[in-house]
């Protein structure tokens, strides 16, 4: 789906592709063992390339790392679960020395289609694990749980909903990407079976992240990349028209799917809070207004409240004030990294407006589920993602720098 086209095309290897295909097994959560795949994807990369490659955030990451173990070991869970939190700086470290190997300084254009491979298995791999898990809960779905494809374990459908935040995401961005007429009808597919599981699960999360996805994209298609107003105006009202015809003459029996599912029943038949009485908002207040009484952790709020829906808060909560530090480290230095990438003019239009949008939903998502309890594959996957930007402006740094010195020396 990727929709750069050049002369000089990114030839990928064969460990490359071995990685690929790990990563998206891991992103679908094969045999629910998402941990130990993306640990041997790492593995499989050191020994192919021959190096580590690491900076200042794998370090914040690693910290946080250990502080989650020492908090779990204490509380004594198992080690599988210890070690589980160390997958955040090995994904870190994967996406970061993927792209960071090819120190590509000033042709970073020649790359992108790696980069665009990687985003692509990591959206189809979260896409097929939700379209297991809806075709075995196809109308059997209850109060809005699930049941797990892999582990026939029951989830709640805020957690279910969560992960789907980048495959949306990015098909939507793809949307508007320079694709063929092809990939352009998958990714309206695969869009319409992401909707159509949302309604079973009843979720609004989703349809505001694809909101704000979509009026990101047309934001940055206008301002940035030249498009015609009237053509995506057009483009709209053909997508609005297709809808209400669907819908108006029960194309596939939409009609019916959707008075008959979870997400109707809840917000059209039953009584519930709009957005401003949410009591994700009336639990963060809470929180805040106990925030100094357990500086160490422990989930003392949570076990009286339950969870904040929020990464900053329920972190804090469950682990304590060094915790929450390293978390806002990690995100300050991923929203440095967002804006570097903006400001990367090696960088085309097309990548900085997919990569960019991926980064909105997910920091919207931090802000309204319990990631690490709840989605924790959700952060290790934008791991990756930041670890490619921060390799993508490491090689514009060191471009520009190489660039300086031979203007200052040249005669």
């Amino acid at each position: 789906m990727s929709d750069i086209s050049n002369k000089n095309i990114h030839k990928t290897s064969i460990c490359d592709k071995f990685v690929l295909l790990l990563i998206c097994l891991a992103s679908m959560s094969f045999l629910s063992k998402p941990y130990y795949i993306i640990a041997i994807a790492f593995i499989a990369f050191v020994i192919a390339s021959g190096k580590i490659y690491f900076d200042g955030t794998t370090i914040i990451l690693l910290s946080l790392s250990l502080v989650f173990a020492m908090c779990n070991l204490t509380a004594g869970e198992p080690l599988a679960v210890v070690l589980k939190h160390f997958a955040y700086p090995i994904c870190y470290m994967l996406g970061f020395g993927f792209i960071k190997k090819e120190q590509q300084n000033d042709r970073i254009i020649e790359i992108e289609p790696l980069i665009n491979r990687v985003l692509i298995v990591i959206a189809l791999g979260v896409f097929i694990h939700c379209m297991l898990n809806f075709t075995i809960n196809f109308g059997d779905a209850t109060s809005r749980n699930t049941v797990d494809f892999w582990t026939g374990e029951t989830k709640s459908a805020t957690v279910q909903a969560s992960i789907l935040c980048i495959p949306i995401a990015f098909f939507l961005a793809q949307f508007f990407s320079k694709i063929s007429r092809t990939k352009k009808f998958l990714v309206v597919i695969f869009t319409t079976m992401l909707f159509a599981y949302n309604l079973m699960l009843a979720g609004r999360t989703l349809f505001v992240i694809a909101i704000i996805a979509l009026c990101y994209n047309l934001f940055f298609l206008i301002k940035y990349e030249n498009a015609k107003i009237r053509k995506i105006f057009l483009v709209a009202c053909s997508a609005v028209f297709v809808l209400f015809f669907v819908f108006t003459f029960n194309v596939f029996g939409i009609k019916g799917f959707v008075f008959g599912s979870e997400f109707y029943s809840r917000f059209f038949e039953n009584d519930f809070n709009s957005l401003g009485e949410d009591g994700r908002f009336i639990l963060k207040k809470y929180y805040l207004q106990h925030f100094f009484d357990y500086p160490m952790g422990g989930c003392n709020l949570r076990n009286s409240v339950g969870y904040a829906h929020d990464i900053f808060l329920d972190t804090y909560d469950e682990y304590g004030i060094f915790a929450l530090l390293f978390v806002v480290l990690f995100v300050g230095c991923a929203l440095s990294n967002c804006f570097k990438l903006l400001r990367n003019d090696k960088v085309s239009f097309s990548l900085r407006r997919v990569i960019s949008v991926l980064y909105i939903v997910v920091f919207v998502s931090f802000c309204i589920e319990p990631i690490f309890q709840g989605v924790p594959w959700l952060f290790a996957s934008f791991c990756i993602i930041n670890g490619m930007t921060s390799a993508i402006n490491h090689n514009y740094s060191e471009g520009k720098k190489h660039e300086s010195f031979a203007n200052q020396y040249s005669l």
